[in-house]
């Protein structure tokens, strides 16, 4: 699953490409709360195809991706990981 972390004002975020329809938004998101509902997420409780009991934010991917780029590059103090790759990622992605 594809997954890149960032930070911002908020604090430290990762976002998965949850599902072919939706984008997962998890981290401590209890001071975004509101920021993070304007803009189109919905709060789960389980999401389970990242991890059983993992509590998160989904946005659809066709109506709030762009919404969600605002999220990870318009606040102060935002700094985006680039992912790790590793061997077998590689090889993986060859197969």
């Amino acid at each position: 699953m594809t997954q890149k972390k960032f930070t911002n004002r908020f604090g430290e975020f990762t976002i998965y490409d949850y599902s072919e329809k939706c984008i997962a938004l998890v981290g401590d998101t209890k001071d975004a709360k509101n920021v993070l509902k304007e803009l189109g997420g919905r709060y789960c409780h389980n999401l389970k195809n990242i991890e059983d009991g993992m509590k998160g934010w989904v946005f659809s991917k066709n109506k709030h991706a762009s919404n969600l780029r605002k999220f990870m590059t318009e606040y102060p103090g935002t700094k985006v990981e680039e992912p790790k790759v590793t061997a077998n990622d590689l090889f993986e992605q060859a197969i």
